[in-house]
């Protein structure tokens, strides 16, 4: 064999090799939007500085690169980041709308050529992972977007608590990263996106075909931070977006994840009515329910529930004992909830009567306020379902409707014609 073949032979498997080899990218950002006052007790600690550590090291066991923009003169995260070796935490790093600017500036010029940094650079074949860990707005919120915004709005303030209408600075709309995502899939490279901050499921709408995203809350609901609750610590070597987000499921109590996959988004119009009912601000919602009985969620999550009901019974969904338990512990649970929503109602209108002249209607609306206040403010431990609250009320919904979301998410599965991009992105 000769000299000159072999030379050939070893650079035609190193080339191969070079365009074989895919590397992985995680962008995170968050941190924003908690205050650090100095005073204030407790406002040392920045709460996502969990999801930071869990995507950081997830990123590392798991072969990603892992760049990032978070939080910003915070007291607590500084001395929180400080213990990295790895990472130099600047100015540069806050998660500023400055800093996202240019950090979206470096990965386009990465992608056409013009930022030559190797951390940074893209090509066909690597995928991307934008983690999301922040306080988060409704669509619309944003004094500078309202209604043209696409997706919502995230923190964006280095050491400013989020104030909805307050100053323009605090908000980062992540509409910003479309351009960006648009200019990956053309350039073949894997996207994924995971919001996990309040507000999240705004985001699936930046979703495509060949980009997946997954939310931890829905477009209006909450979303919160406690053990488990990280959509990003499930995601595991070898297994798919998709296979993640079905067995995340189960452990996102409190939360309602989505996913802008057609099966996902199936699955959950099956039961939107039902999840306005669980809610995290119950007791605003029977306010506006006091004054306008139109607005009570309970009437179209039990016909939302009846539905369900005949779709099994006609098999049109498969009836199964899973799926049998899961509406009669849904039925109890809206019950429930419609008797604490009725006491409730009674004593705001037994508040009304605080201003009568009438020494016994104020003595009754005094004690109507107590008892109001101690209905419906939100438990001591979320995580558990025996605290006597509408709040927990609403969340004892929650359980069997994640148990018929993942019995229909995975009907849903069966009918897909193609693998989705979160099927198809493989972490």
């Amino acid at each position: 064999m000769s000299r000159g073949f072999i030379i050939f032979i070893l650079t035609s498997v190193l080339l191969s090799t070079e365009v074989s080899f895919a590397r992985k990218h995680m962008i995170f950002m968050g941190g924003a939007g908690e205050d650090s006052e100095s005073g204030i007790p407790g406002n040392e600690i920045n709460q996502f500085d969990q999801d930071f550590e869990i995507a950081k090291a997830k990123a590392k066991s798991s072969g990603y690169t892992f760049d990032y923009l978070y939080a910003g003169d915070h007291k607590g995260s500084d001395n929180f980041l400080s213990k990295y070796n790895d990472i130099q935490y600047s100015k540069s790093k806050w998660m500023t709308p400055f800093n996202l600017d240019k950090m979206i500036e470096r990965y386009q010029g990465a992608l056409n050529g013009t930022n030559t940094r190797p951390e940074e650079q893209l090509k066909a074949g690597d995928q991307v992972v934008f983690t999301i860990s922040n306080h988060g707005m409704l669509r619309g919120d944003n004094p500078q977007l309202k209604d043209k915004e696409k997706t919502h709005s995230i923190a964006c303030s280095a050491n400013q608590p989020i104030e909805i209408g307050g100053r323009k600075n605090l908000y980062c709309s992540l509409d910003k990263l479309q351009p960006l995502i648009e200019q990956m899939e053309a350039k073949g490279i894997k996207v994924a996106v995971v919001d996990e901050s309040c507000y999240g499921a705004s985001t699936l709408s930046i979703g495509t075909p060949k980009t997946c995203v997954v939310s931890k809350s829905a477009q209006d609901q909450v979303g919160w931070n406690y053990d488990k609750s990280t959509f990003i610590r499930h995601l595991q070597p070898g297994k798919s977006v998709q296979d993640s987000f079905q067995s995340y499921i189960q452990y996102s109590h409190l939360n309602f994840p989505m996913i802008n996959t057609q099966a996902g988004q199936r699955a959950a119009e099956r039961i939107r009515d039902i999840v306005e009912v669980r809610k995290n601000d119950q007791a605003d919602l029977l306010v506006r329910q006091r004054c306008d009985p139109q607005v009570d969620p309970l009437p179209r999550a039990m016909r939302n529930m009846m539905d369900l009901t005949v779709a099994t019974n006609t098999g049109e969904l498969p009836n199964t004992p899973e799926m049998q338990q899961a509406l009669n512990d849904l039925g109890s649970a809206l019950k429930q909830y419609q008797e604490k929503s009725d006491e409730a109602i009674r004593y705001l209108k037994l508040i009304d009567l605080a201003k009568s002249k009438s020494s016994k209607d104020r003595e009754n609306a005094a004690k109507a306020i107590h008892l109001y206040n101690r209905l419906t403010r939100m438990p001591d431990d979320l995580t558990r379902a025996d605290e006597n609250t509408i709040v927990t009320a609403a969340l004892n919904i929650d359980r069997p409707l994640k148990a018929i979301y993942d019995l229909l998410y995975k009907e849903e599965l069966k009918k897909e014609r193609a693998p989705s991009a979160c099927a198809q992105f493989t972490f």
